[in-house]
C-alpha cells in the first residue's frame, strides 16, 4: 500500500552513543555492507556498516555525542538508481456516502436507549411534554415488536 522510502545517501545513528572513529578517510570508497565507522553504545563497540556501494564524505568529527536519527555522513551512490522515495498520491478518494455518526441514532438498540432514558427521566420527576413522552413510548412498542 505504502512504499517504503530507501536512502542510502544518508547515514544516520540509529541510537545514541558515540562516535569513536572512522575506518575510512573522507571522499574514500566503501562497499555494501563494509564498515565504515565505529561508534560505543552502552560501553559496547559497534561498527556501522554502508548499505550501499559508494563514496562516504564524513560530517561528524570522531569523538561526537551522537543522538538517534543525527546524520553522521552523506554517501555518493556508485548506482543512484538505489535511492527510493515514496510518492505523493495525486489522485482521488471515493466517496464514502453520509457519515457514520448520523446513521447511529436510526439503530433499534440507540432507539432503545434514548426511549428508556426519556422514560426514567418521567420516573425520576422531571417535567417533560406528552408529546415527547407519547413518542418514548411510542419507540419502546414498537423496538420491542421488531
Amino acid at each position: 500500500l505504502f512504499t517504503d522510502d530507501y536512502d542510502p545517501t544518508s547515514l544516520r545513528a540509529q541510537m545514541g552513543g558515540k562516535l569513536l572513529r572512522y575506518l575510512i578517510e573522507d571522499g574514500e570508497k566503501v562497499g555494501k555492507n563494509e564498515p565504515f565507522a565505529e561508534i560505543e553504545v552502552m560501553k559496547m563497540n559497534m561498527q556501522l556498516l554502508a548499505q550501499e556501494a559508494g563514496t562516504i564524505h564524513v560530517l561528524k568529527p570522531e569523538g561526537s555525542v551522537m543522538e538517534p536519527g543525527d546524520l553522521i555522513c552523506t554517501m555518493t551512490l556508485d548506482d543512484p538508481s538505489k535511492v527510493k522515495k515514496a510518492e505523493l498520491f495525486t489522485g482521488q478518494f471515493p466517496s464514502l456516502g453520509a457519515p457514520w455518526p448520523r446513521a447511529l441514532k436510526t439503530m433499534p438498540h440507540n432507539t432503545l436507549v434514548a426511549a428508556r432514558n426519556m422514560l426514567e427521566h418521567v420516573m425520576t420527576g422531571y417535567k417533560i411534554p406528552r408529546e415527547r413522552i407519547a413518542k418514548a413510548l411510542q419507540d419502546v412498542r414498537c423496538m420491542l415488536q421488531n
